[in-house]
């Protein structure tokens, strides 16, 4: 009886230790998080705000995030200590179903700046305040690629105005480019 017992025990044990080491959480490492840049260029004043955003967070308090909103996304980027009278810039891409392609809107009739689909706060003096209010201004942002499960590559370009103060000002936005930026879904 004892030679055949001790086979079942080590039968027993193996399977048991089979069945432990199986029911253990991975301990792997969360992922890298990649290096998220965002700059452009506004009426000649070059602007970079890198960093990642926070998940679900508006305001963001640094860097930049593509969020999912009623039927369509937005990018958004703002400086370090981040509030509603700092320098950030937001901008509403159309769609509903995020993928890599172009996607741009001219207003063809003016809309109140408290209304606007994107909006703009340049760090310079006096943090002039624009929006895409007036008829002509625009916002063409192409997404050439999204990768690593929820990050996009892309530029931007925009034209807005100053029209809180009934002013007139132009606010052209060039060279606009972002890496890594994540894509909260």
């Amino acid at each position: 009886m004892r030679n055949i017992l001790n086979p079942i025990v080590v039968i027993y044990i193996t399977i048991m230790a089979a069945v432990i080491s199986c029911s253990k959480k991975s301990s792997s490492p969360d992922p890298v998080q990649l290096i998220t840049t965002f700059k452009f260029t506004g009426n000649g004043t070059v602007v970079q705000w890198n960093g990642l955003a926070p998940l679900s967070t508006f305001p963001s308090p640094e860097g930049s995030i593509i969020q999912k909103s009623s039927g369509f996304y937005f990018i958004s980027a703002h400086p370090a200590n981040h509030s509603l009278a700092t320098p950030w810039i937001y901008l509403k891409i159309p769609t509903a179903n995020l993928i890599a392609g172009g996607y741009s809107y001219t207003l063809t009739a003016p809309v109140m700046w408290t209304s606007s689909d994107a909006e703009c706060i340049m760090p310079t003096t006096g943090a002039p305040y624009y929006t895409v209010s007036e008829i002509g201004d625009n916002v063409t942002i192409n997404i050439s690629r999204i990768h690593d499960g929820n990050y996009a590559d892309g530029s931007f370009s925009a034209l807005m105005s100053n029209t809180p103060n009934g002013t007139s000002n132009k606010l052209t936005i060039t060279n606009g480019e972002f890496v890594n930026v994540r894509i909260d879904q």
